[in-house]
């Protein structure tokens, strides 16, 4: 696949990036197909698993990650849906983002309806972690005629403002002078000490050192109006030791505005939940998602 010179920030290093994005894709460790879907955004590439004849769940990555992240979850979730895993435009991955268009948080519901509309769906469940969680609930805000159900797994912003805590810690190793040594301690904080998947860990630090930094996608916390006006069920899951808000506080906002919301702090679980507590995300998730 070509990669987007405008993304990367050499020929080479692009090589490096991709090749540890599909050793991490190896551990799906279940039959899986590429597409990639063209939208006004530019190209949106995505990695599919599990039945073409069940009911359709597109999972959205964080920020700074893409859809090889979902290696714990997707066997057990392929079972019963059709997964669609996204890369999102912007992100370090494989979609190829448009100059001309970037996706912003004005405009990301459009970019995900744009996805449904060139793969001839109506409507899917839609699953995210992080920045990913809050474009799922972004979307069923804008879009609820085209949302079945919501999951959101430490979703960032969202019901709360992000931790001063995290925004200060975010500062240097991603915004002003990024390094390997840097980055790794900053993901060990916002894991409380959890040690990633080697081989996404090492993914996750070359996706920040390898790519020119694109317009950001900013999660925001959204309005109680907002909230209150969701249609989709949603499931709210959030890491008992989670740093980038207070998880109690945004447990509660999240059950007392959103109509119909099922709210977990899952206990000794930290940003990096989907990863540390996969038996429990996955339970969950398969329980709510077939209420539907």
């Amino acid at each position: 696949m070509s990669t987007n010179k405008s993304l990367f920030k050499t020929p080479e290093l692009a090589k490096r990036y991709l090749e540890a994005y599909d050793s991490v894709l190896d551990l799906w460790n279940v039959p899986h197909e590429a597409l990639d879907v063209h939208t006004s955004f530019g190209t949106t590439h995505i990695n599919s698993a599990g039945p073409k004849e069940k009911p359709v769940l597109l999972l959205l990555p964080g920020f700074g990650a893409n859809s090889t992240m979902w290696f714990p979850n997707v066997a057990t979730l392929s079972n019963q849906f059709r997964v669609l895993a996204i890369d999102t435009i912007g992100q370090p991955g494989r979609s190829i983002p448009d100059p001309n268009q970037p996706l912003l948080a004005s405009n990301s519901f459009e970019w995900i309806s744009e996805v449904l509309d060139h793969l001839g769906l109506v409507k899917a469940h839609l699953a995210g972690v992080s920045l990913g969680g809050w474009l799922a609930l972004n979307f069923a805000i804008h879009c609820p005629q085209r949302t079945d159900r919501v999951v959101m797994l430490d979703p960032a912003a969202s019901f709360s403002g992000m931790s001063a805590a995290f925004m200060w810690h975010s500062l240097i190793p991603f915004m002003i002078c990024p390094t390997r040594a840097g980055l790794i301690n900053y993901f060990r904080w916002m894991t409380k000490g959890y040690r990633v998947e080697e081989k996404w860990g090492e993914l996750m630090i070359l996706g920040i050192l390898n790519t020119h930094p694109q317009p950001p996608v900013r999660a925001t916390a959204f309005s109680e109006s907002d909230l209150r006006s969701v249609r989709a069920p949603v499931m709210v899951l959030i890491g008992e030791c989670s740093v980038i808000y207070d998880p109690r506080r945004t447990h509660q906002r999240a059950a007392s505005l959103i109509p119909h919301a099922q709210t977990e702090i899952i206990p000794e679980a930290s940003h990096a939940l989907i990863a540390e507590k996969p038996e429990i995300v996955n339970e969950r998730m398969l329980k709510f998602l077939a209420e539907g």
